[in-house]
């Protein structure tokens, strides 16, 4: 026990002769010049070390400068590039001994370091790069101007001290980095870094915390970890890695991120973990990512497996319940396959969709293919047409990230009972992105889209409906600002249509095509064609949004189409029967509803062969009115209202509200009617003179009390509202008419009577010419 005692107390006498030793022979502030010197003749700057160096025994042996700062050159808005409260570094004690300082830990406390750029883009450590080029140059020419080596010379006694440094300790430091040209700047305050127990080819402790700011973002970082380093840096190691992240700016929030890895290896694969929380616009997303990695060797080439993603949603009108991604394997050049479930609600409309698909990316991360897509979702809620409203697609996406350019192809894309088929594509490497489209479809019935969900309401509800409708009439807002039309410069469309069928506001249309293009601003209808009510539709228009007031034009041709059934189907009415071949072209300017009306101008021919028009009964007209004249009462009231025609013809001219007509004509085996006048379809009024001819029996349609009517062209006005026309008869014009008529007969039967009676007078000369001539005489005398 008592050797024990001996060698202990030898110890701690040989360890306090060897401190007394350091502290009386090795003089820490013999180190200032040097390290002042090797600074400046390295950079170029001015280092500044204020007070003594000391040495310190606690926590470990070293030294400590309490104040050192390095000054900013001249323009630069800070005074210093760097300034340290208190510098501490642990040495080691016997390579002191041979003019060796090897630094186990460097400390920093408080340190504040400056990076600034200038607007003519010098910044405040371009003295460093320079002074190293300067350095570098210097040096390559004294080794060209030497000739020979030096001989070479005794060491001498004073011999240069070299210096190590092992690792580095920073605790609440700040970095101020602005760039005036670029008009950003950043700053990190807080700043703690810790690496404890480090060494090569041993487990050592990572520590680093910083908060920070840049621009109008915030954002703090921490971040803790086991780190292996070996020797030649190749197999680096990591275990209970966890970095935990903030950020904030005016419209998202991240509070917190946390990713961790339980152990890392190179070519070995790590579970990775990822939680988040997000928060924009009233929307709290949380995000849960875990996934396995494998970084080979070389650090370029990485594998992904077992990825999986759980999200959900909750905010102002949306929620999602559930988010489910599963990718079990990922790598380049081969299709992945991944699933995605996705379920909640958003604007009062819930939704479950299922997608799986093929993910493909190429090494070069320059395409993106999205194969075998497939696509169900049922949509619920009282917003849609009808409700629950199924939907599937099947397809595929390709994206050529060098080229911006995408393709989405529907084969099909399923609503209901619709089915589509075709593609989208799209470029978006130019400033005004171009869009071209193709779309097939057997059978599109909108009609019947919109109607799938409706159901019978009851009385009481209608009459509140009814009555909360009047009330929303009233209070209806008149539109007095043109549309929105800005989106037709912002891109370019080009593309087709083909619908076996189509029906939608009660119109059908088979074998119906379109053509339609938007370049700058101008959207073109290039060609609308259709098969109509066994007839044919042809249509051509130009939009031009290009002007503050845009303005259109077109072309509509309708050959052989069924009148009637159009009428019902547009306007439910039935006013017109036959078969109908029209052209019209029009234009105007403005898309408010009130000045749409009012600046359309055109022109509209119109044929109707073997039909009729409902409503108006010429023939009852002409003969309740003629018995009228008659002083007789009608005898046939309760006939149908209708007019039959074998053609039908005219040219309307529309403009700013008014319809105007000079050759309308109308044609029947019966009649004869030509009509002038003009029309206001903005105040839904007309004022029209038509002229019938009878020119056969009114058998059937007026009978024969008015036959004797029969060629005279009767003079039949049309004026009042579209809703309840007058009918009425110029009857200063026919009785102009009739009494010219009754003249002629009156003169037909006195030449007759006159002409027999000169025969009973005069006998065979009766026949001569002279008698003729005196006779004609006579009778225009009194006549006239």
């Amino acid at each position: 026990m008592k050797k024990l005692l001996y060698i202990v107390g030898g110890l701690v006498v040989v360890v306090v002769v060897a401190i007394v030793a350091l502290i009386t022979l090795v003089n820490p502030n013999q180190f200032k010049p040097l390290i002042v010197d090797q600074f400046e003749s390295n950079t170029g700057m001015t280092i500044t070390l204020e007070g003594d160096i000391n040495w310190r025994f606690f926590p470990s042996l070293g030294l400590s400068i309490d104040k050192m700062y390095i000054d900013n050159p001249a323009d630069f808005s800070d005074r210093k590039l760097l300034s340290v409260d208190k510098v501490g570094v642990g040495v080691q004690v016997l390579p002191l001994l041979d003019k060796q300082l090897f630094v186990e830990q460097v400390e920093l406390a408080n340190a504040s370091f400056s990076l600034e750029t200038l607007n003519d883009g010098r910044t405040n450590l371009d003295a460093f790069t320079a002074t190293n080029d300067e350095s570098a140059s210097e040096a390559t020419d004294n080794e060209e101007s030497v000739e020979s080596p030096a001989p070479s010379e005794p060491q001498s006694s004073d011999t240069p001290w070299t210096i190590e440094v092992a690792g580095v300790s920073i605790t609440d430091s700040q970095l101020q980095v602005t760039d005036a040209q670029a008009g950003t700047n950043l700053f990190l305050e807080n700043f703690n870094l810790t690496l404890t127990e480090f060494g090569f080819d041993k487990w050592s402790q990572l520590a680093l915390s910083v908060e920070g700011t840049h621009n109008n973002q915030q954002f703090s970082a921490s971040l803790d970890t086991g780190l292996w380093l070996d020797a030649e840096l190749a197999s680096p190691q990591l275990k209970a890695f966890s970095l935990t992240s903030t950020y904030r700016d005016p419209s998202v929030e991240v509070s917190p991120l946390t990713l961790t890895i339980d152990q890392f290896e190179l070519n070995q694969w790590a579970p990775v973990a990822l939680e988040s929380t997000l928060t924009s616009g009233g929307n709290t997303v949380k995000v849960e990512l875990g996934l396995e990695l494998l970084l080979e060797d070389d650090l370029s080439q990485y594998q992904l497996r077992n990825i999986s993603m759980a999200s959900n949603v909750n905010g102002e009108g949306v929620s999602i319940s559930n988010f489910d991604m599963s990718m079990p394997t990922f790598g380049y050049d081969v299709a992945n396959p991944v699933s995605i479930s996705l379920k909640g609600s958003a604007s009062d409309v819930s939704f479950d969709n299922q997608l799986s698909m093929q993910l493909w990316i190429d090494e070069a991360n320059s395409a993106i293919k999205f194969d075998s897509l497939s696509l169900t979702s049922t949509l619920q809620g009282d917003t849609l047409p009808y409700s629950p409203m199924n939907m599937s697609w099947q397809g595929g996406i390709d994206y050529d990230v060098n080229g911006s350019q995408s393709t989405v192809t529907f084969a099909p894309l399923s609503i209901d009972e619709m089915v589509f088929n075709g593609h989208v594509a799209a470029d978006i490497s130019q400033a005004v992105p171009n869009i071209t489209y193709l779309l097939t479809s057997d059978n599109v019935d909108l009609d019947a889209f919109m109607a799938k969900g409706e159901s019978a309401e009851s009385a009481a509800t209608q009459d509140t409906a009814q009555s909360s409708s009047d009330e929303e009439q009233d209070a209806t807002e008149v539109v007095t600002q043109e549309p929105d039309l800005s989106a037709l410069s912002q891109v370019n469309v080009a593309g087709r249509t083909e619908f076996g069928r189509f029906k939608a506001s009660n119109i059908l249309m088979t074998n119906l095509k379109t053509d339609i293009a938007i370049t700058d601003g101008v959207a073109k209808v290039k060609s609308i064609t259709a098969a109509l009510y066994k007839g044919s539709l042809k249509l051509n228009a130009t939009l031009n949004a290009q002007q503050a007031t845009p303005t259109y034009r077109g072309d509509v041709a309708l050959t052989k189409v069924q009148a009637k059934p159009l009428l019902v189907a547009v306007a439910d009415t039935d006013l017109i029967e036959g078969l109908a071949t029209t052209t019209t072209t029009f234009s105007g300017s403005s898309l408010i509803p009130d000045n749409l009306m009012k600046n359309l101008i055109g022109v509209a021919n119109v044929s109707f062969t073997d039909g009729a028009i409902n409503g108006i009964n010429l023939a009852q007209i002409i003969r309740d009115n003629y018995a009228k004249i008659k002083g007789q009462s009608s005898a046939h009231q309760s006939e149908v209202k209708k007019t039959d025609f074998s053609a039908l013809s005219g040219e309307f001219k529309f403009d700013k509200g008014n319809v105007t007509t000079d050759d309308f004509a109308m044609q029947s085996p019966l009649l004869r009617v030509t009509a002038q006048g003009q029309a206001n379809y903005i105040q839904q009024n007309i004022d029209a003179l038509t002229k019938v001819s009878i020119v056969g029996t009114l058998e059937g349609q007026g009978g024969d009390d008015i036959n004797d009517l029969k060629d005279l062209t009767i003079p039949l006005s049309i004026r009042g509202p579209w809703s309840d026309p007058k009918f009425g008869l110029d009857f200063a014009a026919l009785q102009a008419q009739e009494l010219e008529r009754n003249k002629a007969k009156l003169e037909e039967k006195a030449k007759k009577e006159a002409e027999r009676g000169l025969k009973k007078l005069l006998g065979d000369k009766a026949e001569d010419d002279e008698v003729k001539k005196l006779s004609d005489k006579l009778l225009k005398g009194l006549f006239n």
